[in-house]
């Protein structure tokens, strides 16, 4: 009874003959019609929930809680209305977005550090597991995210908007190798055309997710794992969805948006639909736990293409959340913004700031009292020129800004940077150049970033984690490579990796290679393993070579904890500071070991 009345709510009022018909013309069986309406109900009430006017966002709903902190990281400049004249000064000085990049700059322009664990069930630690895991993710980093620019984007959209939400997961590529025998190149015939499918490897894959694509169920439940459903819903053009979902189930039966508009009601569907092009397609992807089980679905312009469980052995989901700070309400999902925090001391600056130009005009271009018994030959007014005028016309005395407002423009300004970052830390210079000053503006940042750098720190391990169980379930596995057509058996390969960079067993600083096999008996003994080091030695190259059994690594479980403080970059500045200050110091207590020692 329930669903019959749901799928009135999602079909409309038709009758039920009307109703059964849609359900015979619809792609999917009515099995999964009936699911499909069941999770439009729960995306209805995200969506509801997501234009909820909430107190934390000064009872604004999400959307214009983001779009008021855009418009001031944009330094957004309104139209002018009635209220304002021509010459009337209207700007929008860049603090925002100014604290924004010394802030986020400070902890963000690197990754932060984890210590790996690697534990059996009996409680063996393996020391060697726990490196290879390491050097697997760091792999998998060099290859996605080399220069650490995702996430200094990840801390920029925490920042910005208050919430990021990161989505962790694999991709596999697969390349076409065009091979021929002969070309004739005046005729343009070709001669035994061969075509090579590859596949490559899987890689790990993540991205940040548009807040405002996001939907979760419980806004009042912080950890993204504890909630009992979220979806991610995007709009794609055909070509795009028929790319990366045209091998799906009933993707081909995809209608335009046209024909389905009317099969949804009063829904979630009809209110993101409005107003949309033939050419576009609404996916849906629902997560969902109850009951110890996971599902997911999803549904593209209200057509089930996929319904399997959620791909991940662990059963999480494969987003984690991050936030610059809490509401008072630390139960609360989304965090407050750096520009809603500084809003109102911006908004007061701005207004002062803009009346000080004024003035600054009125005084330069003074306006003109007259009795009102006058006549003008030529109101238009520059350097030199005559005008003819009757009647009493004099100047209105207007003084110029003064030390007063300097000072309040200052005071607004100071309340900004204590709210944000320290002023050196801002860009603006000291009274000295030495180590300490350095070391105290080094420690002010810190301590107002603090908050920030311990939930960007805890926001990452809780996408590394997700990422290191991608690496466990997929990189293990061996890839196929299959030959050209023909009945060739396919070529099965574990990956072999090399990381850069890693300080070797002789101490030197070389590249590691880590290589994977499926069973102990593939194993090289460790003579062949050093004589291929050896053979890369001959060849001017420094390395490490380790072979794993992947059956061996598989019965470990592999945990992650963050070494504290290792978002933060140390400023050259400071390390010059320090060593200067070091030198001067060593010169003056120990002048003759620094004579001794001079070349050094």
């Amino acid at each position: 009874m329930a669903k019959t009345k749901e799928r009135q709510i999602m079909l409309g009022n038709e009758s039920e003959e009307d109703e059964d018909k849609k359900y015979e013309e619809h792609p999917n069986t009515v099995e999964e019609q009936e699911e499909i309406v069941e999770i439009t109900t729960k995306v209805n009430k995200m969506f509801e929930n997501q234009r909820h006017e909430w107190h934390e966002f000064n009872d604004r709903s999400l959307q214009q809680y983001v779009d008021d902190n855009e418009k001031r990281i944009n330094n957004y400049v309104p139209p002018r209305d009635e209220d304002f004249d021509d010459w009337q000064t209207k700007g929008f000085e860049g603090i925002t977005r100014e604290k924004m990049f010394a802030f986020v700059s400070k902890v963000a322009m690197q990754r932060p550090k984890y210590k790996f664990k690697a534990t059996k069930k009996d409680g063996f630690i393996d020391r060697v597991v726990a490196d290879v895991v390491r050097d697997f993710h760091d792999y998998s980093l060099m290859l996605e995210d080399p220069t650490s620019l995702e996430f200094f984007y990840d801390a920029w959209a925490a920042a910005g908007h208050g919430t990021v939400i990161r989505y962790e997961g694999i991709e596999q590529t697969e390349t076409v190798e065009e091979q021929f025998d002969n070309y004739d190149i005046r005729t343009g015939k070709m001669e035994g055309y061969k075509e090579k499918r590859t596949k490559g490897d899987i890689n790990c894959k993540s991205r940040r997710v548009r807040l405002m694509d996001f939907l979760w169920y419980d806004w009042h439940e912080p950890n993204i794992q504890n909630q009992p459903c979220v979806a991610e819903v995007v709009w794609m053009n055909r070509e795009k969805f028929d790319s990366q979902y045209g091998d799906y189930y009933n993707a081909d039966k995809v209608r335009p948006v046209s024909a389905v508009t009317d099969t949804w009601g009063e829904s979630f569907y009809m209110t993101q639909w409005e107003g949309i092009t033939d050419d576009m397609v609404n996916v849906v992807m629902f997560y969902e736990k109850c009951k110890g089980k996971t599902k997911l679905r999803i549904v593209a312009n209200g057509v089930l293409i996929l319904a399997t469980p959620i791909p991940r052995k662990d059963g999480k989901y494969p987003f984690s959340r991050g936030i610059f700070k809490p509401f008072a309400d630390d139960t609360f999902f989304c965090g407050k913004a750096l520009p809603d925090e500084i809003a109102w001391d911006q908004d007061l600056y701005n207004a002062f700031k803009n009346m000080v130009i004024d003035r600054s005009i009125l005084h330069i271009q003074r306006p003109l009292i007259t009795d009102g018994d006058n006549e003008f030959t030529d109101v238009f007014m520059s350097p030199n020129k005559i005008l003819s005028v009757k009647g009493n016309v004099q100047t209105l005395d207007i003084a110029p800004p003064g030390a007063a407002d300097m000072q309040t423009l200052e005071f607004l300004r100071g309340a900004i940077d204590r709210q944000s970052s320290d002023a050196t830390q801002s860009g603006q210079t000291g009274n000295g150049v030495t180590a300490r000053e350095i070391v105290i503006a080094d420690e002010n940042a810190r301590k107002l970033a603090g908050v920030f750098r311990l939930f960007l720190e805890a926001f990452d391990l809780d996408a590394t984690r997700l990422r290191i169980g991608n690496i466990l379930q997929f990189y293990l596995e061996p890839t196929k490579i299959d030959d050209l057509i023909g009945d060739e058996q396919a070529e099965v390969l574990y990956r072999t990796i090399s990381i850069p960079g890693r300080r070797l067993t002789d101490g030197t600083e070389g590249t590691k290679v880590v290589s994977l096999v499926g069973s102990e008996s593939e194993v090289p003994n460790a003579e062949d393993v050093d004589a291929d080091v050896l053979a890369a030695k001959m060849q001017g190259m420094d390395i490490d070579k380790l072979v794993v059994n992947t059956e061996y690594i598989k019965k470990f479980n592999v945990d992650v904890l963050c070494v504290p403080q290792s978002t933060f970059e140390t400023a050259r500045s400071l390390e010059l500071a320090m060593e200067n200050e070091y030198q001067k110091t060593v010169a003056a207590l120990y002048p003759q070991k620094f004579q001794e020692y001079q070349d050094v």
